[in-house]
């Protein structure tokens, strides 16, 4: 069951309604079968009543205890259902479970940051103007639509909002103001986004160097000077050199080296790659930056400034479901 909790947290485990219906019509008319046919008997007019209410006690514990044990192995297979589905969804890999709660993860993020937004819309009703005021806000609603008291972080969602520019904040004498963008208005701002995050005109082909990247010699003044080039041009990209790893059987990918904004996240970039090796939906792919899984919903912007080589590139390598680790792909 924490297990549900952890990855669907929105979620509840319940009986489907045949079930439902089978255990407790079920148990209703046996224990109304029980209690029309049973007669209690006076025990002076009869000295073995005592007898026989002991034996329909006991019969009435054993059926109390059937029942129980039905709706108990009711709920296991359900909870078998739950980790065989969960089992199925991360394809029986150790690191797509990893993969699977990072990406839930994420969600919930993003949840959170469209339950902000959803309130902000309505600040005369919720009374929501900055920080603290949206936050009491997010738990009051909560606790209002689905009787839960919760602790709503929303300094992660509010710096997502701020990063889409859905949310707009400025300074008003000794506090911060917020100011949302209507939904009109924060349509055409997403879809810009996205249409400009997934242009041809946002990755850049670069000529590939001759030696292999994951060979590469530290330190090499070449590709100092190449990656230094390049952010001088483009400042506002990052230069980032892809390459599967040596052991996986997933498609090679036909550009190694892209110029990437930093504003896109390594979730999005996965999706540019999963493009470029025509990798279907159902198959999964790890990106990998020096022997760490990241999150999907880390940016590349930071990434790049934690795991840059000292050449100036990031280096990213993919792999598919059948290897467990880069440790194991080389």
């Amino acid at each position: 069951m924490s297990c549900l909790q952890v990855i669907f947290p929105h979620k509840k485990l319940s009986f489907r309604i045949l079930d439902t219906v089978r255990l407790d019509i079920a148990s209703i008319l046996g224990l109304l079968a029980y209690f029309v046919n049973y007669k209690f008997e006076n025990i002076a007019s009869s000295p073995s009543a005592i007898l026989l209410d002991v034996i329909a006690i006991s019969a009435l514990v054993i059926y109390m205890s059937r029942v129980a044990l039905g709706y108990k192995q009711t709920w296991d297979r359900y909870q078998l259902l739950v980790n065989k589905t969960l089992y199925e969804k991360t394809l029986a890999s150790g690191f797509g479970s990893v993969y699977f709660l990072l990406d839930a993860s994420e969600q919930q993020q993003y949840k959170e940051a469209i339950l902000v937004y959803a309130l902000m819309l309505h600040s005369e009703k919720y009374q929501v103007s900055c920080r603290n005021t949206i936050g009491d806000a997010c738990e009051r609603f909560i606790y209002d639509k689905f009787n839960k008291k919760i602790e709503m972080p929303i300094d992660k969602a509010i710096s997502t909002l701020l990063r889409l520019d859905l949310v707009s904040e400025f300074p008003v004498e000794e506090s911060t103001e917020l100011k949302v963008v209507p939904c009109s208005r924060a349509h055409v701002t997403l879809k810009q986004r996205w249409d400009k995050l997934l242009s041809q005109e946002t990755f850049f082909h670069i000529d590939i160097f001759e030696k292999d990247p994951l060979t590469k010699p530290l330190g090499s003044e070449k590709r100092k000077l190449e990656s230094a080039k390049i952010r001088d041009k483009h400042p506002e990209r990052l230069p980032v050199i892809v390459e599967k790893a040596g052991k996986s059987d997933i498609p090679n990918i036909d550009r190694r080296k892209f110029l990437v904004p930093g504003e896109l996240n390594l979730g999005q970039f996965s999706y540019v790659i999963r493009k470029r090796i025509n990798l279907s939906a159902e198959k999964a792919i790890f990106l990998f930056i020096d022997d760490i899984l990241p999150t999907t919903g880390a940016l590349m912007s930071a990434l790049y400034e934690e795991h840059k080589d000292e050449d100036g590139f990031l280096y990213i390598v993919y792999s598919g479901e059948n290897t467990f680790g880069f440790q194991t792909m080389l």
